[in-house]
């Protein structure tokens, strides 16, 4: 019976560090489009105001309700010192200009973060690597990574034990991760509330805007 309770025990455990990554990971998607709307170096890739389906870049969106006086002053000021960290984080780390910009929808629940790096395109995956849910006992894996084209994308999903209900909740992505490498740039885009079709689309329609 105690090796029973253990081995339950471990995957509760598993399930339970499954859903705070991915809870950390639309956090992360949050707290960059946020507090980063827009870091771009003299030559890197000019991102677009707005991208196809209503996303609106951060610097440039109002959100509902507006922000007037001192919290708005407040607001821009934090955006501004956490962009010229970043700023100060690439110049040190990369040799070569680097673009940043984040795009929300209209309610501002959803977010889209965009990175374009001068260069060309390394491996692409999981930070934390691959599972076989079968063996954790999942319904489905909690990280794929999947391929569209020339776009390679890492996806998480809510982890649904395979004895556990599932009322729809793994069946989409909690947040999605892309890289496209595309004529010497390569870039990355992050999601959350979008499948992966959808993020992949978003992926071309920036390396659309910046050819050339």
């Amino acid at each position: 019976m105690s090796s029973l309770t253990l081995v339950k025990t471990n995957r509760r455990l598993g399930l339970a560090a499954g859903a705070l990554l991915g809870l950390l990971g639309l956090g992360l998607v949050f707290v960059f489009a946020v507090l980063l709307p827009k870091v771009t170096e003299p030559d890197a890739a000019g991102l677009p105001d707005s991208l196809p389906g209503g996303w609106v870049a951060v610097d440039l969106a109002t959100p509902p309700g507006g922000t007037t006086g001192s919290a708005g002053s407040t607001s821009t000021d934090s955006q501004q010192k956490a962009t010229e960290y970043v700023r100060q984080i690439y110049d040190g780390v990369y040799d070569e200009p680097v673009a940043f910009r984040a795009y929300t929808d209209k309610t501002f629940s959803s977010f889209v973060v965009v990175t374009v790096f001068t260069s060309d395109g390394g491996a692409f995956g999981p930070a934390n690597g691959l599972a076989d849910p079968k063996a954790l006992q999942l319904k489905r894996a909690s990280t794929e990574l999947v391929r569209r084209g020339d776009v390679v994308c890492v996806a998480n999903y809510q982890p649904v034990g395979a004895d556990e209900n599932d009322t729809g909740q793994s069946a989409f992505p909690l947040g999605v991760s892309c890289q496209l490498p595309a004529d010497g740039r390569t870039i990355q885009l992050a999601s959350n509330g979008l499948g992966i079709d959808d993020t992949v689309d978003l992926v071309l329609e920036v390396a659309d805007s910046i050819a050339g």
